[in-house]
């Protein structure tokens, strides 16, 4: 009799132990879940703020989709959304170039080299 109140009492125990780790893991993967949502927000409001055109907008969420990630402020920079580290160079030229390029030619200086050389005036961006 007693040995049998040992191994319900261990039997117990174990359970409550497994469902707290499931309970546990299935939390933690929601949180995950739940950042990795805010981040794709970012990353789409960031693009709609800057006006990115729809060819540049595609390209970088799908690189996004093959490289996975998640944040909020007023205003969504760059350095603000973590997957667009891992782009590479070239993309991350044609969004900078997307994003600032229309600030910079309201200076008449860079106006004026962008009708000379635009291609030279996107890394400056």
């Amino acid at each position: 009799r007693v040995f049998n109140i040992i191994v319900i009492i261990i039997a117990v125990v174990s359970f409550s132990s497994l469902l707290g780790s499931i309970t546990s893991a299935l939390n933690k993967l929601r949180d995950m879940k739940r950042e990795q949502r805010h981040q794709d927000t970012l990353v789409r409001m960031y693009l709609q703020e800057n006006a990115v055109s729809l060819d540049i907008a595609n390209r970088v969420l799908d690189f996004l989709k093959q490289h996975r990630s998640k944040y909020k402020r007023d205003r969504i920079h760059a350095s603000d959304v973590k997957e667009f580290a891992g782009m590479p160079q070239s993309l991350k030229i044609a969004l900078d170039a997307q994003v600032y390029m229309p600030l910079m030619l309201f200076h008449p200086f860079f106006h004026a080299y962008s009708l000379l050389d635009e291609d030279s005036l996107m890394l400056v961006c």
